[in-house]
Parts: C-alpha cells; sequence; structure tokens
C-alpha cells in the first residue's frame, strides 16, 4: 500500500480494501484513487457513491505526460471497482508483488508529477490493472 502522510481512513478499512480488491479478480489489481478531503466525509456518507477519479493526462512544459493533482470526474454509484486509464500515489492498494515488480524510479525522487505518469506506464506494461474502488477508502486530511 502507498499512501500520502495525511490520511484519515474509513472505519474497517482494511477489511474493505482486501474485499474491493478481490472483487477485481485480478492477482495484478491496483486500487488507486485520488481521496476526497477529510472535511468531505462527514458530508458525504463514511462509504460515498462518489469516488474521485482521474480520467484525463495533460503534456507538460517539457513534453511529458502528466497527471492533474486532483480528480477531475467522479465514478457514482458503481458497485465495484471499476478499471481507469490513471492511478493517484496518493492512494495505492495492491498485493505486495506490486512494490517489487513495479519499484519506484530512484532517479525521480522529488519530481512527484513528473514521476507519476511514467511509473503508471511501467505498472501497466509490466501487467498491472488500476482500479478506481466503488467506495472512499481513505480521505485527505488539509
Amino acid at each position: 500500500m502507498e499512501i500520502d502522510a495525511s490520511m484519515d481512513f474509513v472505519k474497517n478499512w482494511d477489511n474493505a480494501a482486501i474485499e474491493q480488491w478481490k472483487l477485481t479478480n485480478n492477482e495484478y489489481a491496483v486500487l488507486s484513487n485520488v481521496p476526497l478531503s477529510a472535511k468531505d466525509k462527514g458530508v458525504v456518507s463514511p462509504i460515498a457513491v462518489e469516488v474521485p477519479r482521474q480520467c484525463d493526462i495533460k503534456i507538460g512544459s517539457e513534453g511529458v505526460p502528466l497527471f492533474e493533482t486532483h480528480a477531475n470526474s467522479k465514478a457514482i454509484g458503481i458497485t465495484q471497482p471499476l478499471l481507469s486509464c490513471t492511478y493517484s500515489p496518493s492512494f495505492v492498494f495492491s498485493k505486495c508483488h506490486y512494490q517489487t515488480n513495479v519499484p519506484q524510479d530512484p532517479f525521480a525522487v522529488q519530481l512527484l508529477n513528473t514521476e507519476q505518469f511514467p511509473h503508471f506506464a511501467q505498472l501497466w506494461t509490466r501487467g498491472y490493472d488500476a482500479y478506481t474502488p466503488a467506495f472512499n477508502l481513505v480521505y485527505k486530511d488539509n
């Protein structure tokens, strides 16, 4: 699992994440989404029916593909994880072999926005698939 340092988990998040991962029926599934703000945790139900997700990729000033740092779309009312074309390093849940097979680039330290797309490409070309979970498992403290 990868998360940002400032995360708040839903109750029983660990069992819920495992169940969501199992629903993909994919050994190489990676659950990932841009977490909602913790201030939205009380506004939306604890297990929200609207899950933020990234769907757009932009080309940065140096020609490098970049993911937005915020969600630019959402999955609404899904009952199982939804295959995604992006991922967010703010929340990643998968089997441990993901960390071994798709290591972080040691030369991209401190380049979060620039490193995201190459890491996602590495994830995908090694057979992993990113999924948006059916509900919010973590929230970002602001």
